[in-house]
């Protein structure tokens, strides 16, 4: 196999040899909807917080499939010993674990689910009385005062923390998860308060308060001769917050951290943008959708940003219609302003077609929506973009797509001129599961830029890049990843400015729930780099 020609279209020229692309599919950012299964986090957030006192309990469903797993309750009389207990829902079957105090865990603990056969105690206060003999309560009125009864991990007086919990799901599955609680402040009436919840949905270990994020690689900003790396990571509390982490891959030090989207967007993706205004300057694009309680769409945008500075540049918004999974950037310009545009790919929630819309980056004005899935048929999992493959000087959108009913995936390649199909391109069969997609380059000299496809074995502890020819149709070679780490994002990037896209996946061990990115060549299949995430 060749090195890259470095021509116009193969994006290997000097202005563009250190692109980046990015696709989100991380754990807990993107919806996975029919057949799709990789791991990821299921978060659960209500309108306004849950409150438990002594007149209200509360029942938590953890996976919503109409079975409560937990109830929080108060308990004990009014001048005697109160607490506020977590009872298992349905008990048989439906959790392990050893212990009677739910321990209370910081954010970034992996979570060990404490919970007994009956409840554990959150909050607990006993009343001292006096005079405590009937003689001298006759002379003297009683006085009480409370008393806090600290276990290991109490939420007591105001204490905020997660509950660790493990249980068993409709299907028969054991999850793990953990439910955020805050203790009230009053011992005279314990209270508490719920504001939410998430669990792992393939079985493996979670962290508390669990991140998560997307990565993608960036240009030069040190100066250092190497590419820096980017992680977009959300925090998940009673609202999102948001930044942008650059960090240097040879020292692994933090650069930068740029807050972005604001506390009512949930991102979904980032990608990189050349040239966002006509003169060559760069701009990360982050991807965010606001949804209410119920996950209606109610707004859609992308958020330009210096990556440099993290100075906003401009915001775009996109039809809220539908909901958004995979985010673009198509450098030839379709309207004759200079720039390119920035397309985003979405499904609707109740048809379940699929359009990419494509915006102007200096206007926001709408370019073009194209169809490329029909219906809930057909699941569009990732979107990518090819150089002009029939003649019209246009770019060709490439998006990953899975049957619903057969379970295989393929690309389909549509013209962005005249929003017509060009070919459909089988890439995965029913055994691997697709992860994700990028643009990795002109390998062969073709004049085409190969796709690689993220995917794991549906059935096995395997993970793969397999790097498909768009012109051919034909696999040109397949990069095996440590498959200890389940696959969540693909990025490509020239890392080590030898003119060659690298691969760079992040993943994540289920045993531990640590986070890293594995870097290989894509003509030798290499290791050029792992980086451990905090």
């Amino acid at each position: 196999m060749t090195r890259p020609r470095r021509d116009e279209d193969s994006l290997l020229t000097a202005h563009l040899a250190k692109r980046l692309t990015a696709y989100s599919a991380a754990a807990g950012v993107v919806l996975a909807m029919s057949p799709r299964a990789e791991a990821a986090i299921r978060w659960f957030q209500p309108a306004t917080p849950l409150t438990v006192d002594h007149s209200t309990s509360i029942s938590i469903d953890m996976d919503n499939d109409g079975i409560p797993d937990f109830s929080f309750a108060w308990t004990g009389s009014t001048f005697d010993v109160a607490s506020v207990v977590v009872n298992r829902k349905h008990a048989a079957n439906r959790f392990d674990g050893t212990g009677n105090v739910a321990q209370r865990l910081l954010k970034g603990y992996v979570v060990h689910p404490t919970l007994d056969v009956g409840a554990a105690l959150l909050m607990r206060a006993e009343w001292d009385c006096l005079p405590s003999s009937s003689a001298r309560r006759i002379a003297r009125p009683m006085t009480c005062y409370p008393t806090y009864l600290w276990g290991a991990g109490a939420f007591n007086e105001g204490a905020s923390g997660y509950v660790g919990v493990r249980f068993r799901g409709g299907g028969g599955e054991d999850y793990n998860g953990w439910i955020h609680f805050t203790g009230g402040t009053s011992a005279q009436h314990l209270s508490g308060r719920i504001d939410e919840w998430a669990y792992e949905d393939s079985g493996g270990a979670i962290k508390a308060g669990a991140s998560t994020i997307a990565h993608a690689f960036l240009d030069d900003l040190n100066g250092n001769g190497f590419s820096e790396y980017a992680l977009l990571r959300v925090i998940q509390g009673a609202s999102y917050f948001s930044s942008v982490l650059t960090n240097d891959i040879v020292t692994r030090t933090r650069i930068k951290e740029v807050p972005c989207l604001g506390p009512q967007f949930r991102p979904v993706g980032m990608t990189r943008i050349n040239n966002v205004d006509g003169n060559g300057n760069p701009a990360l694009a982050i991807l965010g959708v606001r949804e209410n309680a119920a996950k209606e769409i109610l707004a859609v945008r992308v958020e330009l940003r210096n990556p440099a500075s993290g100075e906003l540049i401009r915001n775009i918004g996109f039809a809220k219609g539908y909901r958004p999974s995979g985010l673009r950037w198509l450098n030839r310009d379709m309207n004759g302003n200079g720039v390119g545009e920035i397309a985003v790919l979405g499904t609707h929630p109740a048809t379940g077609r699929s359009v990419v819309e494509i915006r102007d980056l200096l206007t926001g004005a709408l370019v073009k929506r194209i169809t490329v899935g029909p219906d809930s048929t057909v699941e569009s999992i990732g979107l990518s973009y090819s150089n002009d493959l029939n003649g019209n000087g246009s770019q060709e959108l490439v998006v990953l797509q899975r049957n619903a009913k057969t379970l295989r995936s393929r690309l389909n390649v549509v013209d962005t001129k005249t929003g017509k199909r060009i070919k459909t391109i089988p890439c995965l069969s029913e055994s691997w599961v697709p992860v994700g997609i990028a643009s990795v380059g002109d390998l062969n000299g073709n004049k085409s830029l190969e796709q690689g496809i993220l995917a794991r074995r549906a059935t096995a502890n395997k993970v793969v890049v397999k790097i498909m020819d768009v012109r051919t149709g034909s696999i040109l070679r397949t990069v095996s990843f440590n498959s200890r780490y389940s696959p969540q994002a693909l990025a490509t990037g020239d890392v080590d400015g030898n003119g060659v896209h690298e691969l760079g996946v992040l993943g994540t061990n289920p045993a531990d729930a640590t986070n890293r990115i594995e870097i290989r060549d894509p003509v030798t299949g290499s290791l050029k780099e792992t980086i451990l995430i905090p």
